[in-house]
Formats: structure tokens, C-alpha cells, sequence
């Protein structure tokens, strides 16, 4: 019997069941009706899992990128991101860069190989990492799309950060 009243509860808590029919003697029909009927869709909001927040982070980037290389008018500084493995490894991990900086990459393992060792590649690289932030802050000044995937990116990195440092404790 104490199962009886719980399913009861649970009917009229669920709407299977209205007061009215446990009132009027229906109780029995209508839990009946109850255990017959089927809840379509039950939805459990808990924590995201660190591969789901990762998976929302990348997106976040590269919606931010796309944004970026949709407003930019020299495609020299076009992001793109690609997975690479690092040398003696083959594991690999996302990298987004430039144009510019690829190219730059390219000139100097040509120039290695041309001449005996790269030169000027870091100073380039400063100059045009320089250029690049400074047009990310003059299309977030013109541009509040751009600046909201900015913000989300930066909130999705925080919590992917300290979830990541809370799983490794």
C-alpha cells in the first residue's frame, strides 16, 4: 500500500492524475492510467563534462574567428586553426594562426635551408603580432558581434580552465 500512495504523489506531481479523481474514488483507474502513460522526454541538467566544454570552447573560437576573418579586409591576417602534432610527438593538439605567420614559417625553414639558418623571423613575428592585435581591438570597437564572441570565448576558456585544474586536483 505505502507503494500505492507514492505513485499517487508522483501521478498528481506529474499531472498524470488530477485531485478529482483520487476524490472521487477514481484512484485505482487512474493510477492505472498512470503506469500506462509514458512521459515523452525527461531532460537532467548537470555539470558539462570537460570534453563538452571543450567542444563548446573550440566552437566559441571559431565563431570568434570567423567573425574576425569576415570583418578583416587583409587576409594576410585571416585565422584559421588546424591540429598539429609537435616534432618527436604524434599527438596533436589545435593551433590557429595567421596567414601571415604561416608564410612567415614558410620563408624561414626555406631560408634554413637556403642559407644555413633563419634570420629576423622573431622580430617579424613581433611586428606582426603587434598589427594583428591591433586590428582584433579595431573591429571590437566597430563591431558588438564581435565583441560578444569575444566575451563568450573568454567565459567558455575561464570555466574550461578551472574545471580542468578542479579534475586534475
Amino acid at each position: 500500500m505505502p507503494f500505492r500512495r507514492i505513485f499517487a504523489i508522483l501521478a498528481l506531481l506529474t499531472g498524470f492524475v488530477t485531485t478529482e479523481s483520487l476524490a472521487h474514488g477514481n484512484s485505482d483507474n487512474a493510477l492505472k492510467k498512470a503506469e500506462t502513460d509514458k512521459i515523452d522526454e525527461v531532460t537532467v541538467i548537470g555539470p558539462q563534462s570537460l570534453t563538452t566544454l571543450r567542444r563548446e570552447l573550440i566552437a566559441a573560437e571559431d565563431n570568434v574567428y570567423a567573425i574576425f576573418n569576415a570583418l578583416n579586409t587583409d587576409d594576410d591576417y585571416d585565422i584559421t586553426c588546424r591540429k598539429e602534432a609537435r616534432v618527436g610527438s604524434q599527438i596533436q593538439h589545435r593551433v590557429c594562426e595567421a596567414k601571415i605567420y604561416r608564410d612567415k614559417a614558410a620563408e624561414a625553414a626555406e631560408e634554413f635551408y637556403d642559407e644555413g639558418g633563419p634570420r629576423g623571423i622573431a622580430l617579424n613575428n613581433k611586428k606582426h603580432s603587434e598589427i594583428l592585435r591591433q586590428k582584433m581591438r579595431a573591429l571590437a570597437a566597430e563591431n558588438p558581434q564581435f565583441v560578444d564572441a569575444l566575451r563568450k570565448r573568454r567565459a567558455l576558456r575561464q570555466e574550461y580552465e578551472l574545471r580542468q585544474e578542479q579534475e586534475s586536483q
